[in-house]
């Protein structure tokens, strides 16, 4: 992930905890070849039950995270 998107990630996801109550669901769409680190950010964050799923082209796609 290039440092402008992992920035954006960042503020996106610290967002996300700030407005989220306890057990609420995250949903983020990533770049092709950025579910990885976008799941380690969300993890740092200190997100639970990360899980990713696939595209039709079985690319991980999108992110679903809980506020532990």
């Amino acid at each position: 992930m290039a440092k402008a998107e992992l920035r954006k990630s960042s503020i996106e996801t610290g967002e996300a905890w700030r407005r989220l109550s306890v057990g609420g669901y995250f949903l983020l769409e990533t770049g092709e070849y950025h579910s990885g680190a976008a799941q380690a950010e969300l993890a740092q964050q200190g997100f639970a039950d990360i899980t990713a799923y696939a595209d039709l082209s079985g690319q991980p796609r999108v992110i679903r995270a809980r506020r532990a």
